[in-house]
């Protein structure tokens, strides 16, 4: 299966075709030359310009263009750089899609935008060419975890600005069990934490677990991710004993995923409070909960 990108690059005939002009210069441009290297020599040379010097020139092409594409910005983050963002996140090489954040960086772009316009729409294409079958699984997992590893290195300079933890706003962020991906809920967790919240997240093994954590301890709101429909009646039957056994029988439940983007009247399905399209709408919504879920038991029941 071919690796889709949103790069030119020289085509195997265009150098085939660069590779026989080069060995035809030499050979003819001199008659001493001519008479002098046998065709051997030439077959020598040409397997040499085409199986060495062309692929380094492709390769130098590729990261001069990314570069490129990354620096020509004005403080925001396009379509074209999602394409190539996303194209660098299947290579082997995790440099390459360093130096293009850096390169957007330096044009301007701020961190919650690299999150939000970047991380989260590349993300989502990865999943998209799985689907379209344009990539298989391995290369996508590899992809989620590069594109993972780049959140966990950038995190010490998002943080920076992070309001003190606050009490009265805290929040355990899971992935529905069986869920494979967490890198959104991990980025939701990060735009938490930056606003002052106090979060508990992670993956979870099994809907019990889920449900005696709430039962053991106090939180405001649950967010739950979701990225597939068939997982709508598991959550939906999640949410009603997260209501049922909450220490906090007022929790606000907020839910996201590809599934309520793609099908946003699924939230009434699964009996949640909101759905959340991004890390900033989970963390605008929470906050509106606060004021609008009745906490109930918030003097008598937090311990």
């Amino acid at each position: 299966m071919g690796r889709i990108n949103g790069r030119s690059p020289i085509s195997r005939s265009a150098g085939r075709a660069s590779a026989a002009a080069v060995s035809a210069d030499l050979y003819c441009s001199d008659p001493m030359v001519s008479g002098a290297i046998s065709s051997a020599r030439l077959g020598q040379l040409m397997k040499t310009i085409e199986g060495e010097i062309i692929p380094r020139l492709v390769l130098a092409h590729r990261g001069q263009a990314a570069r490129a594409q990354a620096a020509a910005v004005d403080g925001s983050v396009s379509a074209e750089h999602v394409g190539a963002f996303t194209a660098l996140l299947l290579d082997n090489d995790l440099e390459a899609p360093r130096r293009f954040l850096s390169d957007l960086r330096d044009g301007g772009v701020a961190l919650d935008h690299i999150y939000i316009d970047l991380f989260s729409p590349s993300a989502r294409r990865l999943g998209e060419m799985w689907s379209a079958d344009q990539c298989d699984f391995t290369a996508v997992t590899l992809g989620l975890w590069r594109l993972q590893r780049l959140l966990y290195e950038f995190s010490p300079s998002f943080q920076v600005d992070a309001e003190p933890p606050t009490d009265g706003r805290r929040i355990l962020l899971a992935p529905m069990p069986g869920e494979q991906h967490t890198f959104g809920m991990f980025m939701v967790a990060e735009f938490f934490r930056r606003a002052g919240w106090d979060v508990i997240d992670g993956p979870v093994v099994s809907t019990a677990e889920l449900t005696d954590t709430v039962a053991r301890n106090w939180f405001e709101v649950i967010g739950l991710s979701l990225s597939c429909d068939r997982g709508l009646d598991a959550m939906a039957a999640l949410v009603r004993e997260i209501r049922r056994s909450s220490r906090n029988s007022g929790i606000g439940i907020i839910v996201g995923g590809p599934v309520f983007i793609e099908h946003p009247d699924a939230v009434v399905r699964v009996d949640a409070d909101v759905s959340a399209g991004d890390a900033r709408q989970a963390l605008d919504a929470a906050q509106e909960l606060l004021f609008t879920r009745p906490q109930r038991q918030r003097a008598v029941g937090r311990g």
